[in-house]
């Protein structure tokens, strides 16, 4: 997928959503939707770089993430509920909706498909799923694992906000109490996975969140889990039993031994920066630390992300940070990626204004710049908002 067929699929969906705002706001149902779509697409594309897969695949499954849910908004407009039992199956309906208005994003019908297809049997049972082409599966285990991630953070984030008062909103059969069903547990612990027609309470919907964590895919996946501490979140939220702490042990103990797994989702900083990297736009902030530890910012337009992760920062810099970078200052640069999001790198800065490692990156820069230097952030570690990645 390139970066202008995946711009302006983001910009139909802002639209189609505007579609169901009422009075220029969005209802809450809608607005948990939309949200929670913006950061599956995160997450999503944090698990495709975690593959090593390429600049277009990893926008592709962005891409996915980001319209995974496009069924959801008529769901509860025409029906009042989001449970697809009673309804309509969402991701068909997604799938329907794509199809009619967001086809002609596309360049590439296979990889159209592919996503259309991965919308499609993303809310599916894993035995509902039919055999796949590899690529297209592979995408869509990506989207699915990609989805509950950030449902357990969307469940756990309503509970402790108000006890997920709109869990009966969303699913009418359900209510906000913390006991569990009877008979769940000892399914869920067994390896049988829940249905949300099972499900009866808000504990009963944290049990199933913490369930998933037999079905993820990839390492990559546990990893992400691991580092926001889910399970830990999941366990204090139910009710504390000798069989629930057996159940979360074993969760736990099956999560981590994944988590260190060498292959199938490695991700490391080189990678994850390189998918936000594709979607940077406008300049970034460069700042550099004098010796009494005081910040000092520019903006920077010649910048490029070598192969090995650094970031190379090439400009006619002010004085205060030459004097900072030299004196052995660390570094921090910062800029936004589509859409509307914000990184921040952080490590230490190697400074050149002559030999091979200043004429290669000079070699980037437009040549009406005769006496620029040169500036190279090692990345030791990276953020995402509030968030650190590594």
């Amino acid at each position: 997928m390139r970066a202008g067929e995946y711009s302006a699929l983001h910009r139909w969906f802002d639209v189609y959503l505007d579609g169901f705002r009422e009075k220029g706001a969005l209802h809450p149902l809608y607005e948990l939707k939309r949200s929670h779509s913006l950061r599956v697409a995160d997450n999503a594309a944090l698990l495709a770089a975690g593959l090593g897969l390429a600049p277009g695949e990893i926008l592709l499954a962005r891409a996915a993430g980001l319209v995974h849910d496009a069924g959801r908004f008529a769901q509860f407009r025409d029906h009042g509920s989001l449970r697809d039992d009673d309804t309509a199956d969402h991701g068909a309906e997604g799938r329907n909706t794509l199809e009619a208005l967001a086809a002609g994003f596309f360049s590439d019908a296979c990889e159209r498909d592919r996503l259309f297809t991965a919308v499609q049997y993303h809310n599916r049972r894993t035995s509902d799923i039919p055999a796949l082409k590899p690529e297209s599966a592979k995408l869509l285990k990506l989207l699915r694992d990609a989805d509950k991630l950030d449902i357990i953070e969307v469940v756990l984030a309503s509970v402790a906000a108000d006890g997920f008062r709109y869990l009966p909103v969303m699913l009418p059969h359900m209510e906000a109490g913390r006991e569990l069903t009877p008979g769940l547990l000892a399914k869920a612990a067994g390896g049988g996975g829940l249905n949300t027609s099972e499900l009866r309470t808000a504990a009963d919907m944290l049990l199933m969140s913490a369930s998933w964590f037999y079905d993820l895919n990839y390492p990559a996946s546990h990893r992400l889990a691991v580092r926001r501490g889910l399970l830990s979140r999941l366990r204090r939220e139910l009710p504390a039993t000798d069989e629930t702490a057996d159940f979360f042990r074993n969760l736990e103990n099956i999560s981590q031994a994944a988590a260190a797994g060498g292959k199938g989702g490695e991700m490391d900083a080189k990678e994850i920066l390189k998918a936000a990297w594709d979607l940077r736009e406008g300049p970034a902030v460069f700042t550099t630390v004098d010796k009494d530890g005081l910040p000092n910012s520019v903006y920077v337009l010649g910048m490029k992300l070598l192969e090995d992760g650094s970031i190379a920062v090439i400009d006619n810099y002010f004085h205060k940070t030459r004097e900072n970078i030299k004196n052995g200052s660390k570094g921090s640069f910062l800029f936004l990626a589509k859409p509307r999001k914000a990184y921040q790198a952080k490590g230490r800065i190697e400074y050149f204004t002559s030999g091979p490692e200043y004429e290669e990156i000079r070699a980037i820069v437009d040549p009406k710049y005769p006496r620029v230097a040169a500036a190279v952030l090692r990345v030791e570690e990276l953020y995402s908002g509030d968030e650190k990645l590594l």
